[in-house]
Parts: structure tokens; C-alpha cells; sequence
């Protein structure tokens, strides 16, 4: 979406109106997530594009011990972030970058997560640029999550999506998600891209209108 949108202003109302569903979308998917995670102690976990850091705190309160880390390119993303973790009293890092070029170093992650991006942004390269990342930051055997709107899912939820989206974030902010949600990527799109990346032991799971796809880097 355009980046002069993610001002002060629709930062908050994003935060606030996303708040709501963490209990019914956010914690039933890190409760899931937590099950497949990588057998390490203390992992590190990050989150591309995370937005007020909803799903990387509910996350951190079912692993303990997990350094959590919030990329985000909106400064003012990164305030809410740390509210948010204060609120939550959590420890959670904020660091300003992009999807395709966090700045973190190489394999310094054990688990990176990715929600509802890739079908925000326009074009192939900016797809597999993502996905590059996110390898690049796994360490081996690391885990990539991506979360996406599932257009399988049933029309009447999608349509309550988008209307939610329209008067929680304001007509600019839910003109760009309609653009994006009317050339969104396929889930199997997304499988197939994850596999061309370089991803192992791919796997597809839905829930209502959201699915989850994930991919671990080779071991060795």
C-alpha cells in the first residue's frame, strides 16, 4: 500500500481497530505456530511488517523466553509497538526497515513470521524479494510463517473484512486494501513462490478466511 498513507493518524486507528481480533485471529494462530517452532531454547523471533506487534506479542506469551523483534517501515508503527508491549509487559524490540531489507544480520532468526503483506504489495519482484529476506534471516532449520485473507473463504466474512477496514481505517487506507484484495495472490500462488525460494517441508493450513503458510530453511 502506498507508504504516505501510514501516518500518525492511521496508524492508530489501524492499531485500534485491529485490536478487537487478536483474541478470535491473532492468538488462535500464534497458539498454532507455537506447536511448530523450531526445538531451541530462547528462539528469536521476527516479525516483517508487524503492524502493532498484535501477533509477535501473543506469540511471546506462550513461548517463553522468545526475543521478539517487530520490523516495521512506519516510525509511527514503531511507537504503537512499544505501547503495545508495555501494555502486554513484554520485551519486544522495534526496528525500522523494510520487508525486502530489514538491515538485521544474516541466519540471526529462528522463526520469522509475515501477515497479511504480500497481497499489499504490487509485483513479482517485490513477492520473491520478501521471501529472499525472510530465507536470509533463518537460520538452518528456522521456521518462515506467512498469515494472508483467504479468498476461499466464505464471502460474507470477506465482505465484513472490508467493510470493517473501510470504518476502522479511514476511505484512503481501505481504497488501497480493496486494490490489493482485488489482485491478491492466491494461497497456492504463495505456496509455490515460498517452494521457488528455496523453502522445505512446505505446509498449507486455513482458518475461517485467513490461511497460514510456512516453509523451513534446509538444515544443512
Amino acid at each position: 500500500m502506498s507508504e504516505e498513507i501510514w501516518n500518525q493518524s492511521t496508524c492508530r486507528r489501524y492499531a485500534d481497530g485491529m485490536r478487537p481480533l487478536v483474541v478470535r485471529d491473532h492468538r488462535p494462530w500464534a497458539q498454532f505456530i507455537a506447536r511448530r517452532l523450531p526445538a531451541v531454547d530462547k528462539p528469536v523471533v521476527v516479525e516483517l511488517a508487524a503492524g502493532p506487534g498484535f501477533l509477535l506479542l501473543e506469540l511471546g506469551a506462550i513461548v517463553q523466553g522468545a526475543e521478539l523483534i517487530a520490523v516495521d517501515d512506519a516510525p509511527a508503527m514503531l511507537e504503537i509497538q512499544a505501547e503495545e508491549a508495555k501494555r502486554a509487559g513484554r520485551a519486544m524490540r522495534s526496528v525500522q526497515g523494510r520487508a525486502q531489507d530489514t538491515g538485521l544480520s544474516e541466519a540471526s532468526a529462528d522463526v520469522v513470521l509475515c501477515k497479511n503483506l504480500l497481497n499489499c504489495m504490487e509485483g513479482k519482484d517485490a513477492h520473491e524479494a520478501v521471501l529472499r529476506e525472510m530465507h536470509r534471516l533463518l537460520r538452518p532449520g528456522g521456521l518462515a510463517v506467512l498469515l494472508d485473507f483467504d479468498d476461499a473463504g466464505p464471502s460474507l466474512a470477506a465482505l465484513a473484512l472490508k467493510t470493517f477496514v473501510r470504518f476502522q481505517s479511514g476511505a484512503e487506507f481501505a481504497r488501497d486494501f480493496g486494490e490489493a484484495w482485488n489482485r491478491r495472490l492466491h494461497a497456492q500462488d504463495i505456496l509455490r513462490l515460498v517452494q521457488r525460494t528455496g523453502f522445505e517441508d512446505t505446509w498449507y493450513h486455513r482458518r475461517l478466511i485467513t490461511f497460514m503458510i510456512e516453509g523451513r530453511r534446509a538444515a544443512s
